[in-house]
């Protein structure tokens, strides 16, 4: 739908963040449009891609291009050390929150720390699977002390940083295993005050439209997360729409605490242990009437992840890990 299209019936557009930037840093950017458009064809020529020193500075502003490739998980490194060294706030903006449980617990024990950290997602998402999974990962944040606003808008479509009122980052990267191991993101770090002071400001600004989840003291197990019906957003307005919240922090972890008894179980897991367990059994039906059609899709899968895991030790191993640091 077109946007005169949407303007004619009323509809509010999706919440994104981007950045424009020039000077050397765009050449970063330039090559790392090559590397994916090499993967699918015939290489662009060297004259199309201008060096860094064939470009004039275009301010004082330093950045890092973080150029994610399959398997390369640079940008998840980035994340979780900011998460553990960061002193005072750290506020992200996501999309597609379903993190692992490393980064949850990184982010976790920042809050424990004393350091306000606030997450801001979807109130509904385009994609209701991922919504799910993300509404089922908020109990151990809340119980923690990490502040969790969903956005009252159509979708959130952000993926935005900002740590310390010094350092942000803008890109294309979620916080899910799909951006950090399989897709080719971009995404820039910039470590500058002013641009962190508008990042602040943005952030807050969308907390104006947002609903903050809070747990409910009492309920047996624990506190969980309230109904959405029973929540108050900033301005007090009221959501009328029923979100389940559970305490997993996606299927894994709530496969994990049913089989081990860990943690109090919420009826919000039920759908995703429903869910899973009907996937699986699928899965188990094909594989018995249909062994084949699981064989040869898994040896390829295998072959593909060992071939691309080797390569990329031998890489590293030959010339270490490449970071990239430009100005704009």
């Amino acid at each position: 739908m077109t946007g005169p299209a949407i303007r004619r019936k009323n509809i509010p557009p999706w919440r994104d963040t981007a950045i424009r930037i020039e000077g050397p840093a765009v050449t970063q950017i330039n090559a790392a449009f090559a590397d994916s458009w090499a993967t699918a064809g015939a290489p662009l020529a060297a004259e199309d891609l201008p060096l860094s020193a064939d470009v004039a500075d275009a301010g004082n502003i330093y950045l890092s291009v973080i150029a994610g490739r399959p398997r390369d998980m640079g940008l998840y490194r980035v994340e979780q050390l900011i998460a553990e060294i960061v002193e005072r706030s750290l506020w992200l903006t996501d999309g597609y929150f379903v993190a692992t449980t490393g980064y949850v617990r990184a982010l976790t024990g920042a809050a424990r720390a004393g350091v306000d950290v606030r997450l801001l997602v979807p109130g509904s998402s385009n994609w209701p699977v991922v919504g799910a999974l993300s509404k089922a990962g908020y109990r151990p944040l809340l119980q923690a002390g990490v502040r969790v606003f969903e956005w009252n808008g159509p979708m959130l479509h952000a993926k935005t940083a900002v740590a310390d009122g010094c350092w942000s980052r803008i890109g294309s990267s979620n916080s899910n295993l799909a951006s950090w191991v399989s897709n080719r993101e971009l995404d820039v770090t910039i470590k500058d005050e002013a641009l962190a002071n508008q990042m602040r400001a943005m952030f807050e600004a969308d907390m104006e439209n947002a609903t903050e989840v809070l747990l409910q003291p009492g309920a047996a197990g624990g506190s969980k997360p309230l109904a959405a019906e029973e929540q108050t957003g900033p301005r007090g307005s009221t959501t009328s729409a029923g979100r389940f919240l559970s305490s997993a922090i996606g299927f894994g972890s709530t496969l994990s605490a049913t089989l081990s008894q860990h943690r109090a179980l919420g009826a919000a897991d039920s759908w995703v242990l429903l869910g899973g367990g009907g996937l699986l059994l699928a899965m188990a039906l094909i594989a018995i009437l249909l062994p084949r059609l699981v064989a040869w899709p898994l040896a390829f899968i295998a072959i593909w992840f060992a071939v691309g895991f080797l390569t990329h030790a031998l890489k590293l191993r030959r010339s270490g890990h490449d970071s990239t640091g430009e100005r704009l």
